[in-house]
């Protein structure tokens, strides 16, 4: 899968195999680690305007974000889109446009692995002005 920042320039991208099994909060930390975050902020994934996430009332999502505990990817995705969102920490809005590009057999997606990317990745806590910090680095994650 590919997925941009969206909003940044310059473009900060990378590109992960994951299994299409994986759960959306199995999922969360990948895209986390992967994109150079560390966490400590809300999120939610978006296919097709249905919300996934942990409901948070602080955000007013007490009725419309469905638990992402047991939904696999492959059925977010529903066989209709290849496309999502995933956005993190709600007060910068850090907004994700991730892609599923292709399928690979299923031995070679059961290591998560990044196998490609921009070499930056987006500064955490500026306020959503556009700066970048240290480059990335690109790691493997076994699950």
């Amino acid at each position: 899968m590919h997925i941009s920042l969206l909003d940044v320039v310059p473009l900060v991208w990378r590109s992960i195999i994951v299994p299409e099994t994986i759960t959306l909060q199995k999922l969360h930390p990948v895209l986390l680690w992967t994109m150079g975050w560390h966490g400590g902020h809300l999120h939610e994934f978006v296919f097709m305007g249905r919300r996934y996430g942990e409901a948070d009332l602080e955000w007013g999502q007490q009725d419309d974000v469905l638990p992402e505990q047991r939904v696999s990817l492959a059925k977010a995705l529903a066989g209709v889109t290849s496309t999502f969102t995933y956005l993190y920490d709600f007060g910068d809005s850090w907004q994700h446009l991730v892609q599923v590009e292709d399928y690979v057999p299923a031995p070679a997606a059961k290591v998560i692995r990044c196998v490609g990317g921009a070499p930056t990745a987006a500064a955490r806590e500026c306020g959503r002005r556009i700066r970048l910090s240290q480059p990335a680095h690109l790691i493997l994650v076994r699950q």
